[in-house]
């Protein structure tokens, strides 16, 4: 039971070395697939660094877009809203009180 390649006969002796020759294979051919892996590593990383940072640039411009596209909107519908509300159906002048409170409501959303 101490060696196991003499109680092993001469037909099965001869798989078992291409067994072994075949795990070799496999063995150095992964070793240099992981060699290569390694190489390769640092670019990759460096791109998806680089990949990351435009993606999160894009999206803050995206955000700075959006912000300014609400705010336009925001303030165009204030304003014709306080146009209808603040003329007097006889033409006369805006009351104070009125500018004033249109001034507030464009202060407001630009404040947003």
């Amino acid at each position: 039971m101490g060696d196991s390649s003499a109680s092993v006969t001469p037909p099965h002796q001869a798989v078992v070395n291409r067994l072994r020759e075949r795990i070799g294979q496999y063995r150095r051919h992964h070793q240099t697939c992981l060699d290569k892996y390694e190489r390769s590593l640092p670019l990759r990383q460096k791109q998806d660094r680089q990949d990351s940072f435009l993606l999160h640039q894009r999206a803050i411009e995206s955000g700075r877009t959006n912000r300014i596209n609400n705010l336009k909107a925001k303030q165009q519908e204030t304003g014709s809203k306080a146009s209808r509300q603040d003329q007097p159906p006889n033409g006369l002048e805006k009351s104070a009180s009125s500018a004033s409170a249109i001034l507030q409501v464009n202060l407001h959303a630009f404040m947003i």
